[in-house]
């Protein structure tokens, strides 16, 4: 994922890119490049919490994820949101100006609008999925305007679905050798004799 966002950043020129992976009911920065630490510490969850320290949850017990990431990774979007393309990716070349459209109507849970505050005016959410599900995100952020196309972000889908098919064979692996080391630890444990049936 390292070496996938160098090039990533050193060929788009964009400032700051990171990459964000399910893990729980979260979706922290899996890996970041460009981004301020105290923009990661504060942006790094993505999950609100009420009054009493309890997680905020929607009416079928979802976690309800935060600002334009969240609406990204969820999926929770009206599809004529003139942001949003058919592959569910949010972009914009001018922040500032879709903050002003977003607050006539806006569509997200606790919208923090922490890119716009750091001044990042091109900004693009591209979902990573595998099998229509969402399990994390690619965000560039860059200080310019007009960073963006078309052209550019269907590129750009067209990545984030390589990288999740790589994500999703790397934890395939993991968990395939995760079951030989059980397996081979119970066979090395056991004194009893057995006989393996192919049926």
């Amino acid at each position: 994922i390292q070496r996938v966002l160098t090039v990533l950043r050193k060929t788009t020129g964009i400032n700051a890119i990171g990459i964000r992976l399910q893990e729980g009911d979260d979706y922290p920065y899996l890996d970041q490049s460009g981004f301020s630490n105290d923009f990661v510490l504060t942006e790094n969850s993505l999950i609100d919490f009420d009054e009493n320290g309890h997680q905020c949850r929607d009416i079928y017990g979802n976690v309800c994820l935060a600002c334009t990431c969240g609406m990204v990774i969820s999926g929770k979007f009206n599809p004529s949101n003139p942001f949003v393309t058919p592959g569910g990716s949010w972009w914009t070349n001018d922040s500032f100006q879709s903050l002003k459209l977003l607050s006539n109507k806006d569509e997200r849970f606790h919208p923090r609008n922490k890119c716009m505050m750091k001044k990042y005016a091109s900004i693009a959410l591209i979902p990573i999925r595998t099998n229509e599900k969402n399990f994390g995100m690619i965000q560039f952020n860059d200080f310019r305007q007009n960073v963006f196309n078309s052209e550019i972000i269907e590129l750009l889908e067209g990545l984030a679905s390589h990288i999740g098919s790589a994500i999703v064979r790397k934890q395939a692996e993991e968990i395939l050798k995760e079951s030989e080391k059980r397996r081979n630890a119970i066979l090395q444990t056991t004194m009893d004799g057995f006989w393996l049936i192919d049926l």
